[in-house]
């Protein structure tokens, strides 16, 4: 993760974490009291404001590492629309034992906390060394693109790189051929290590279209995670039959085999039919390639410009495309954080069902 990324966080953090601090802090005030007099305090107004301002919360606005390292201090689980369903299991669900809701409240709030002080310490280290704020340097009218190459999408060697240039190369030329442009257009202007990072900068049509590709790919990975986690439901429940199993596999599989056409239909519908065989066959490839990156575990994030944090009216004054850009962005990011809560039900139902 670069300086620039934990800046971000650590402003996001003041801005958004704070207030879902202090609502925990007055339920779990509550809960205390509750556990302890007899005289009982209402929970239901405390209770729904928690709840609110988790909702609220602008997780789409990071990044994939960003959200990974809130995971590290284990506080991804409080934020958003997993905040509100542990609030929910916490305090709504089940046999309600006040003493027992209070404790997991205050841990919540405790835990949120130390985050904060953390973050605020690193933030006036920073500024004391002097580091410099900047992202990558990126030219007017240009936008970053981050592509993580992790898990079984990583690079380990020359050869993995070597492929995986490979691979970006054709993905990279088959989206710009759609819009005229010329591979070297899309420029490396950074590289991080650990899983390795390397961030591209774009035009504002070729980030677009790209967006639009990966949106795609992601809600298809949300459908068919959808439709594998209702299957475990229902082997778990044991209301699974053959037919009801082969129907849903069969409804995933077609899922999957739709995608890459559906995206590349999308494509068309994006240029406006204003595309030949050639590039057709081009962007399919392209697709096709990114999907295997995305399902070996890479990852690509579409940096917001700056300012994301701005009045609508600042926002309003970035020019459309821009403006367009950020839209889909979040709306990745956000179905990003669904896939996540997807895939720790999977694991979740995975764990109840092996022997203890």
């Amino acid at each position: 993760m670069d300086i620039w990324e934990f800046q971000r966080l650590f402003e996001w953090l003041e801005r958004h974490g704070t207030p879902a601090r202090v609502k925990y802090g007055e339920l779990a005030g509550i809960l205390s009291h509750n556990a302890s007099q007899p005289e009982k305090q209402p929970v239901s107004e405390k209770l729904g404001e928690l709840k609110q301002t988790l909702d609220a919360m602008p997780l789409e606005r990071l990044t994939s590492q960003q959200i990974d390292l809130l995971e590290h201090f284990n506080i991804s689980n409080l934020f958003g629309e997993s905040g509100v369903r542990f609030v929910q299991e916490t305090v709504e669900i089940g046999e309600f034992d006040p003493a027992t809701a209070a404790k997991e409240i205050q841990d919540a709030q405790s835990r949120i906390n130390n985050t904060l002080k953390l973050a605020a310490s690193w933030k006036a280290l920073f500024k004391q060394l002097d580091f410099p704020e900047e992202e990558y340097s990126v030219d007017e009218g240009r936008l970053a693109i981050r592509i993580q190459f992790q898990a079984d999408a990583s690079i380990s060697d020359v050869r993995d790189w070597k492929k995986w240039s490979s691979e970006w190369h054709d993905i990279v030329r088959g989206i710009g051929f759609c819009i005229g442009e010329a591979p070297e257009n899309a420029r490396v202007v950074g590289a991080g290590t650990g899983s390795i990072i390397v961030v591209l900068s774009a035009t504002a049509a070729f980030t677009t279209l790209l967006s639009i590709i990966y949106r795609q790919i992601s809600h298809a990975i949300k459908d068919q995670l959808v439709i594998a986690n209702a299957i475990e439901e229902l082997r778990h429940k044991k209301i699974l039959n053959n037919h009801i199993e082969d129907e849903l596999n069969r409804m995933k599989q077609e899922i999957s085999d739709k995608g890459i056409e559906d995206t590349v239909e999308r494509v068309k519908q994006e240029l406006k039919g204003q595309i030949d065989g050639e590039a057709e066959s081009a962007v399919r490839k392209a697709i096709q390639k990114l999907v295997k990156f995305n399902d070996l575990g890479g990852d690509v994030d579409i940096v917001a410009p700056s300012g994301e944090e701005d009045s609508e009216e600042s926002a309003a004054e970035l020019p459309s495309e821009i403006r367009e850009v950020r839209r889909i962005a979040e709306e990745i990011r956000s179905v990003k954080s669904e896939i996540r809560l997807l895939t720790h039900d999977e694991e979740d139902g995975d764990n109840a069902n092996r022997p203890a």
